[in-house]
């Protein structure tokens, strides 16, 4: 049960931190950049370190991978706070042109990981 609370908590301040970083940008007050580089990067590394929490969990539990509706939100919200974060490095380097997707993709992931922990609990609740 430990990993699934580590999972359930890193989770929970992942999505925080994402949409907050998403509030930040849209937001721009001074610093702002800085601000939510930081809090981007954080709730991807959390992120991460939940997911490789819940893997472990099945995988020694013998449960499958990615067999609920929760779980394959969970991925995509995950892949989004990799891919959202890259695209946001690249257009700062020059590729302005990823600048769009970088935006989209940030509200993306941050409606991801609201609806994957939203269907998280529901699965908790209804289990």
């Amino acid at each position: 049960m430990g990993l699934v609370l580590f999972h359930l908590s890193f989770m929970t301040l992942a999505s925080a931190f994402v949409v907050t970083a998403t509030v930040v940008a849209r937001r721009k007050k001074k610093s702002w950049l800085k601000f939510h580089r930081l809090l981007a990067v954080s709730g991807v590394t959390l992120a991460l370190a939940a997911a490789v929490a819940m893997i472990v969990f099945k995988t020694v539990k013998h449960y499958p991978h990615f067999a609920s509706p929760h779980a394959l939100l969970g991925l995509f919200a995950v892949v989004l706070f990799i891919a959202v974060p890259a695209g946001g490095i690249l257009s700062a380097q020059g590729f302005s042109n990823l600048r769009v997707y970088h935006r989209w993709g940030g509200r993306a992931a941050a409606v991801l990981a609201i609806t994957a922990a939203a269907s998280g609990i529901l699965r908790f609740l209804f289990l």
